[in-house]
């Protein structure tokens, strides 16, 4: 039987507890077809020797169906599969927050298919993790989140935290994970890099010493238009996300995102799907907006396509297909 949730209190300035003395945070892992990452999360062991998140109670869903990893002798299997039971756990109220594990299916399905579920989910105060190998997510984000991240480059460097221009928002986002002492600081990985962050989102990257990996300097100062990022955040509602630009899932990304879920986790999971009125009126409202969007901007036609999908939500469940091409009726209102 899956652990519940149990509450905690606050510190004096309205902040979670330190996760140190926390035992209560339990997060979403949500997997697609790529094994690598989840395979390293799985595997990798921390400062303690413990799995990083054995503590954080993790359950895991793979959205894919399990054919994809026939001979995958590496593979740890889930909890458990399908985009229906991804559906269930996000709506369940169990979680204080999701890890989005680089999902390989186009940014356009995984905002189609998860989109209003994860953009609730944050907006009632959840926490939310994107750890991703080849920035394909980055555009995505900026149409749920509206946000004005751009896609970078792609190469190993060593990369620092930004405190000079961003120390609080670090701090209050990586300063209270159980090893984040050890964490906060520079490291080197192979990196999809984010352009365009402002500077209270950038949580690591250029440092005035960057070298690409044959020694070239790349070093650029603050304020410059091609600074690159690695790790940003992002507050939206009550809540938060992160993107964390790592080719290969090494430990130092471990652990920050880790420390992210740990800093940043809400006192009370995060339960704003309890009626589905809820989730239909999101879904609703969204459409409307993107439908208002388009008519101002004389995109006619694309404003119909948007109003009629708002009206179908009155009266239906939209049919996706599963990874078979069957046809799959959703548990929610997307």
């Amino acid at each position: 039987m899956r652990d519940e949730p149990r509450s905690t209190a606050e510190n004096a300035d309205g902040q979670s507890e330190s996760p140190d003395t926390r035992n209560d945070i339990h997060v979403l892992f949500i997997e697609g077809e790529a094994s690598f990452m989840p395979i390293k999360y799985q595997t990798y062991k921390s400062f303690d020797g413990k799995n990083r998140f054995a503590h954080l109670h993790p359950f895991r869903v793979c959205c894919c169906d399990p054919c994809y990893f026939e001979g995958d002798d590496e593979y740890i299997p889930p909890d458990a599969f399908g985009a229906e039971r991804c559906y269930e756990e996000i709506e369940s109220g169990r979680y204080h927050a999701i890890i989005v594990m680089d999902l390989p299916r186009c940014e356009y399905d995984f905002e189609l298919m998860y989109g209003h579920l994860i953009k609730a989910f944050v907006d009632a105060g959840g926490v939310v993790a994107f750890p991703s190998s080849e920035g394909n997510i980055v555009e995505t984000l900026g149409e749920m989140f509206d946000i004005d991240w751009r896609p970078g480059s792609y190469y190993r460097s060593n990369w620092g935290p930004c405190l000079g221009v961003n120390e609080t928002n670090i701090q209050k986002s990586f300063g209270k994970g159980k090893f984040s002492k050890q964490v906060i600081k520079d490291y080197s990985v192979k990196a999809t890099t984010l352009v365009a962050v402002p500077l209270h989102e950038r949580c690591f990257g250029l440092t005035d010493h960057s070298k690409r990996s044959w020694g070239e300097d790349i070093s650029v100062e603050a304020d410059d238009p091609n600074y690159e990022a690695v790790v940003a955040m992002h507050e939206h509602g009550k809540g938060v996300i992160a993107y964390f630009g790592d080719v290969n899932a090494e430990d130092q990304t471990i652990e920050l995102v880790a420390a992210f879920i740990e800093s940043r986790a809400p006192r009370q999971p995060i339960d704003c799907f309890s009626g589905l009125e809820q989730i239909t009126f999101v879904a609703i409202l969204q459409l409307k907006e993107e439908g208002n969007e388009h008519f101002t901007s004389g995109r006619i036609d694309d404003a119909i396509v948007s109003y009629k999908a708002a009206l179908q939500n009155l009266v239906a469940k939209p049919a996706l297909k599963d990874p078979k091409g069957n046809a799959k009726l959703l548990s929610c209102q997307i």
